[in-house]
């Protein structure tokens, strides 16, 4: 079975869960994606308007027919850490 929704996907939050009635409404982009053990999609939405991100259900989310690109979040660049044998890391 395949997700309603593709990564980067904007959606709108609509949920009946009274934690997330102040995000009803909200446009977020699709981050990630897992399917649990009985079928259900969740995915991992970030705020359009701000730094807040939830985890909801596929019926809690409303497409609105806009998609963004993966440049629109991440810039590309990366950071190495080195682990000594005691688990401590550290930036090369």
């Amino acid at each position: 079975m395949k997700g309603k929704f593709n990564f980067y996907e904007v959606v709108k939050i609509n949920s009946k869960r009274s934690e997330l009635s102040d995000a009803n409404g909200l446009e977020c982009a699709i981050l990630g994606m897992a399917e649990n053990d009985d079928g259900i999609y969740w995915y991992s939405v970030s705020s359009l308007i701000g730094e807040f991100s939830w985890d909801l259900r596929e019926d809690e989310l409303v497409s609105t027919g806009k998609t963004m690109k993966r440049e629109d979040f991440y810039t590309g660049e990366s950071i190495t850490v080195s682990v000594n044998q005691d688990g401590e890391g550290k930036l090369k």
